[in-house]
């Protein structure tokens, strides 16, 4: 693909429509991430105790060791959800603008 036909793709209509949705969805999903780490970090500056306590009693494993391990577990998930929804749905946009202008149907 030379350079013209790059920037037919970037200014397509269906292209830069992608690119905005993808954008609120990356947006979002960092909002979700960022809002439990803080709250996770919030909690622990105003309630130590509670992660230092363990989750099951004779347990070693404190609630915060499994905080913690959720929050890197939901961090994993939601890349999973992006990645599968963007390998899906705009993988094909892509497709479709790219045969379009490669097609020489998009003036």
């Amino acid at each position: 693909m030379n350079k013209s036909s790059m920037n037919q793709v970037l200014e397509h209509p269906e292209f830069k429509k992608m690119q905005q949705e993808k954008n609120r969805i990356r947006w979002f999903y960092s909002f979700l991430t960022f809002t439990v780490y803080v709250a996770y970090i919030l909690y622990i500056g105003i309630n130590p105790e509670f992660f230092g306590r363990p989750l099951l009693a004779g347990s070693t494993i404190t609630i915060g060791i499994y905080a913690g391990v959720f929050i890197i577990l939901f961090s994993i998930a939601l890349t999973g959800l992006y990645v599968r929804k963007v390998n899906r749905k705009f993988d094909e946009v892509t497709k479709r603008v790219i045969s379009e202008i490669e097609g020489g149907s998009h003036a």
